[in-house]
């Protein structure tokens, strides 16, 4: 059985009846199995050019039909010419599969006649005579995976040659390179999809917070800029818990995430799909609403006020907070709404005045308040030029004792010249400066100022009963740095060093541990801006004082309300009773210190006594002469 002229010698090997049938487990090894699935090669092969290439095998030798298989666990026909299988074969199992054993094999599988083969002839397609003569050849990618076999049939018994063998292995291997090909395209899909994937997180985290979900201060302000180009009408409303801290510092940081995620859910479901709702940081929140008026932005607000401070259940836990809403619209701002950090800056100076007015939780942002914005805006930028300039300079208030006039502190003040030619006071610099994120530089330029005047009066010998007194905020006392370059600041030879914090630390553990670290270095203490608001005489104990000052605001009505002397009288009861001294601020009128004086207060600043002074001789000699304290005009007869 040989083709016409062939010699025998020229003919394929064929299987004898003693030879062992091979083994086809090799074929269901997982990773070729997870090959084949990956890229498709059984479900959607390149079938054109495959198509093509069996068109040519049937041509080049001579044959009556060509196929290309995929074996998988089973063996799927997907690419054949002239070959007209019935439906139930173009699948058949590994048991029936001719191109399963020519792969296993690892060579050309000639088959003269199925009938006859010992490996093949149990097969339907054998006894049937369905198929007759075949001839197979595996198909190798690069990678070292075998995936299928290229065949051509005859409808008669035939004996195939060395050369059917040669010519069908070259269009095997162009056979491969198709295959390839679907392999290399969806590596590339893959990798694309991959990047694409890649991309979107990337740009999705850098423009979303990670915590709730919510879009951050990026988007928010490239939102509002972009809708301010395209738009009259905006609404900016910026949100702020109140009491959110107590709730991290009482039940943990978990809990407080927890309430957080629960804020953004209702601020996103009270504010509609129409609204952007975005965390800015810690439990600061904004909404952006397009085509709002300030009365349907107030609105709004009231909303989510409403929303946001009934009462949460957070881990079996009932938790109530606050929140503080300033609200801006572009026709509130006007002309000067022209990009996304401007209408912040509005909205966040609407939502402070709202904080201080603690009945009214909701700001609109106004004329009154515009000015005071603008006032905000070019102290920040004067700031930014007066730290790089080193054009910072240092006031002292003197301090003095109510009963001999004697000077027995300096309280430092930061000031400096705006370009109007205004002069900017410490409390607008240090909250420039805050909201600039620049207040650890203003600190290291104020301390080093204040270590220099600690020397320079001690060689003058200026120290004698004298305290040089700087203030610090929450934040500054709980952070590690300032904390550390205060203590090695005290640690040097110089006037003793005194550090005035307001009343809202003494509830942060924190803090008052801070406290006791800067006072065992010998740093004094003091509680300034007592007796107003939320002051609480049962936490004065945690932190070691040495001093407690009265408010200015408390001070500048005594001569007016005669009934505050009786609460100036408690606060020097308490004074004593924990062994400090009682201070006051913002003493302007004899009658005012006069009142302290009978009340138990030993020292105090003002006006009345000294007013602010740069380092030099006049300073100096007001420390050491003292003042004459001042005396009520006798009275006519």
């Amino acid at each position: 059985m040989t083709m016409d002229g062939a010699r025998d010698g020229d003919l394929l090997p064929v299987v004898r009846g003693g030879d062992p049938p091979p083994d086809l487990s090799p074929l269901l090894d997982p990773s070729r199995l997870a090959h084949l699935e990956r890229f498709g090669l059984r479900t959607s092969p390149p079938v054109a050019p495959l198509e093509r290439l069996c068109r040519l095998a049937v041509g080049v030798l001579d044959a009556d039909a060509a196929s290309v298989t995929i074996v998988e666990d089973v063996q799927t026909t997907v690419a054949s010419h002239q070959l007209e299988l019935p439906a139930d074969a173009v699948t058949v199992p590994l048991e029936e599969s001719f191109c399963a054993r020519a792969m296993v094999s690892g060579a050309p599988l000639p088959v003269p006649d199925a009938s006859e083969h010992p490996w093949v002839r149990h097969t339907v397609a054998a006894h049937t005579g369905r198929t007759v003569g075949y001839l197979g050849i595996p198909l190798l990618l690069s990678d070292g995976h075998s995936v299928g076999a290229l065949c051509v049939f005859s409808d008669a018994a035939r004996g195939w040659t060395q050369r059917d063998a040669r010519l069908l292995t070259e269009l095997a291997a162009s056979t491969a390179t198709e295959l390839e090909l679907r392999v290399a395209a969806t590596e590339l899909a893959t990798a694309l999809v991959d990047t694409q994937t890649a991309r979107a997180r990337m740009e999705y985290a850098a423009t979303h917070d990670a915590l709730t979900g919510l879009a951050n201060r990026v988007l928010v302000t490239t939102e509002l800029t972009a809708a301010l180009e395209e738009t009259g009408d905006l609404a900016l409303l910026y949100c702020d818990l109140d009491g959110f801290k107590a709730v991290n510092d009482r039940f943990g940081h978990a809990v407080g995430d927890a309430l957080l995620v629960e804020v953004a859910r209702r601020l996103r479901h009270a504010a509609g799909q129409q609204s952007l709702v975005a965390r800015l940081g810690g439990d600061e929140f904004a909404i952006m609403a397009r085509g709002s008026s300030p009365t349907l932005a107030a609105r709004l607000a009231e909303r989510l006020h409403t929303a946001v401070v009934a009462p949460y259940l957070i881990e079996g836990r009932r938790i109530e907070i606050g929140a503080s809403f300033g609200v801006v619209t572009t026709a509130l701002v006007g002309a000067g709404a022209d990009d996304g950090d401007t209408l912040l800056a509005a909205a966040d100076a609407a939502m402070f005045e709202a904080k201080a007015a603690a009945a009214a939780p909701v700001r609109l942002f106004d004329a009154q308040l515009s000015a005071r914005h603008e006032r905000r805006i070019a102290t920040r930028s004067a700031l930014v030029g007066a730290l790089e300039a080193g054009a910072l300079d240092l006031e002292l208030q003197a301090d003095v004792d109510l009963r001999q006039g004697v000077v027995v502190g300096v309280s430092v003040l930061v000031r400096f010249t705006d370009p109007s030619a205004q002069r900017v006071t410490s409390a607008e610099i240090v909250a420039a400066a805050g909201e600039l994120g620049r207040l650890a530089e203003l600190d290291a330029v104020v301390l080093d100022r204040i270590a220099a005047l600690r020397r320079g009066w001690l060689a003058q010998q200026l120290a004698d009963g004298l305290v040089i007194w700087t203030s610090a905020t929450a934040n500054q006392v709980v952070d590690a740095a300032f904390v550390d370059r205060l203590t090695r600041i005290a640690a040097e030879p110089g006037v003793p060093l005194g550090l005035a914090v307001t009343a809202d630390v003494l509830t942060d553990a924190q803090a008052a541990g801070n406290l006791a670290t800067l006072h065992a270095a010998g740093v004094r203490i003091a509680v300034e801006g007592f007796g107003v608001e939320r002051a609480s005489f049962a936490a004065l104990h945690r932190i070691p004082l040495d001093l407690l000052r009265i408010d200015p605001a408390l001070v500048a009505r005594l001569d007016a309300d005669p009934y505050l002397g009786s609460a100036v009288h408690v606060l020097g009861q308490l004074a004593n009773g924990l062994g400090v001294e009682l201070g006051a601020d913002g003493v302007e009128t004899v009658e005012v210190a006069d009142l302290l004086r009978a009340h138990g207060c030993q020292r105090a600043s003002g006006f009345l006594l000294a007013r602010p002074l740069p380092d030099g001789a006049q300073l100096r000699q007001l420390l050491c002469d003292g003042i004459d304290l001042p005396q009520r005009e006798p009275q006519m007869a």
